[in-house]
């Protein structure tokens, strides 16, 4: 039930690097992959901003602006390079700013938490240890690798695709590193204990409840190539799921609809079309909101990106606190942190320093 959506690369680039953002949602890794872009960047311009006694670099900049920019066409439900694109980055509007200065603006601040982290870890003396070093340069190795083994093309290709030398390219990974470091040693000063985890499960209960779904898929994407039906063909699959709802409204035995019936195939032929998940179930929005608002035995259509899904809710059961515990240390861990790094964003030590003539030179 996940839609993956493919990104679209002018040039596809072996090396795939990780890169964290704390922010609202708490500890995120971004993966950069490789884009083809044609920046003129002037030997002179070299740093966008400073956090603290942190630098962020022009190269640094832009490699972050990618991922929120291609984040922000996902949250718009729009395909990368494509007439769509093109509109949203020259139309879209976010509280008065335009697309790009919003992405920007997201970038920096996101920037700014990571040099937070960076500083952080300094002002606890954390270091790399070996294993992180070793990490760091295997994944310069692989880079050079890539590059036919040599290190002036490497330094050639960064500075052509991100406007960045083999040397940021390693600082960047060292303070990704870093960042993580100090958000353990953060979560380490917290001490929080089972008790804090289970304040939480109990204070919402419910919400960690484990549900059992029956479903019937009659499918939207076209069985070759995928895309969606054309609306002729769409109404038609939305009268099949009506007729199909109805059938199991007046009793017909829905595990055999489904073998009969379904276009999902895998989950006919694994559980007859059943599915059994609590809220960190990895299944489209919709399937997962239907499913924790129903009560047990509601039947129902829902739409989704795959089609549409005939749903009964069969069964739904307290999950044990022992089962989610992992996520909600998560969780709790996350929460904290943010009201930390609220309180660090707000510390003046910590405001962010622009060069305005090169922020504004970024388009």
């Amino acid at each position: 039930m996940n839609k993956n959506k493919k990104r679209n690369k002018n040039e596809k680039v072996e090396a795939v690097e990780k890169w964290l953002k704390y922010g609202f949602i708490g500890l995120i890794v971004l993966v950069i992959l490789g884009v083809a872009i044609s920046w003129v960047i002037s030997n002179t311009i070299t740093y966008v901003a400073t956090v603290g006694t942190e630098k962020i670099s022009l190269g640094e900049f832009n490699m972050y602006l990618e991922n929120v920019k291609y984040s922000m066409l996902l949250e718009a439900g729009i395909e990368e390079g494509t007439p769509e694109a093109e509109t949203f980055w020259n139309t879209a509007n976010f509280n008065g700013l335009s697309a790009i200065e919003e992405a920007k603006r997201r970038t920096l601040d996101g920037l700014k938490e990571q040099k937070i982290m960076v500083n952080k870890a300094k002002e606890y003396n954390l270091k790399l240890e070996k294993e992180d070093k070793e990490y760091i340069d295997q994944r310069v190795g692989q880079l050079i690798e890539s590059n036919d083994n040599s290190r002036s093309k490497t330094d050639k290709y960064l500075k052509e695709t991100y406007g960045i030398t083999l040397s940021e390219y390693k600082k960047m990974n060292e303070d990704v590193i870093l960042a993580q470091k100090a958000y353990r040693k953060e979560i380490e000063n917290m001490n929080l204990t089972d008790e804090d985890y289970k304040k939480k499960y109990e204070a919402d209960k419910s919400s960690y409840d484990t549900v059992t779904v029956r479903h019937i898929l009659v499918s939207t994407l076209d069985p070759e190539t995928k895309e969606p039906l054309d609306e002729e063909k769409k109404k038609e699959a939305e009268e099949k799921a009506k007729d199909i709802m109805e059938r199991i409204k007046a009793g017909e035995d829905m595990k055999k609809l489904a073998k009969e019936l379904s276009d999902d195939k895998p989950a006919v032929e694994e559980n007859e079309g059943e599915y059994k998940f609590n809220k960190y179930g990895n299944f489209v929005p919709e399937f997962m909101d239907w499913a924790f608002k129903a009560n047990v035995g509601d039947i129902d259509i829902v739409e989704t990106y795959y089609g549409y899904h005939v749903m009964r809710l069969e069964n739904r059961e307290t999950t044990d606190f022992e089962e989610v515990k992992e996520y909600i240390e998560e969780e709790v861990e996350n929460e904290k942190f943010v009201e930390k790094m609220e309180e660090w964003k707000k510390d003046p030590k910590y405001d962010v320093k622009k060069d305005p003539r090169v922020y504004d030179s970024i388009k």
